[in-house]
């Protein structure tokens, strides 16, 4: 499957168009975004760039590549609740950017997490809490 998302200007003209294309689970594959040259408004090659992205068997995403103005590829690892738990950036030629890798705390009786801490480099750079709140 392959669907297109227009964007126009205020007089009407294209300024960006982005393909899509999606496997039989319906998740996207790749995106191709183009945008106009602004002066003559004749489409580029694409301009914003081209995007690849693999999924496990449960949809997850587990690679995701960007060919844009700073290559890179992206790898995930979730836990079994489909957490993540590691995320490693790498140039295209495989050498590791970083490496982010999160903690799940204080999981509430429906078992989701209401705090997690990300860490680079063994280092803790984010804490996030949330409330969840549930309706009958």
């Amino acid at each position: 499957n392959i669907v297109g998302y227009k964007w126009f200007d205020n007089t009407g003209r294209i300024t960006r168009y982005d393909s899509l294309k999606c496997d039989s689970r319906g998740n996207v594959i790749e995106e191709n975004s183009y945008a106009r040259e602004a002066v003559n408004y004749e489409v580029q090659a694409p301009a914003h760039g081209r995007t690849t992205t693999k999924y496990d068997n449960n949809n997850m995403v587990v690679e995701y590549t960007d060919y844009g103005i700073s290559p890179n590829r992206t790898t995930f690892k979730h836990d079994k609740n489909g957490n993540s738990v590691e995320i490693n950036r790498f140039s295209l030629k495989d050498s590791l950017i970083s490496r982010t890798t999160f903690k799940y705390y204080n999981n509430d009786k429906e078992g989701n997490w209401l705090k997690s801490i990300a860490f680079e480099n063994g280092k803790a750079i984010r804490i996030g809490e949330r409330v969840i709140e549930y309706y009958p």
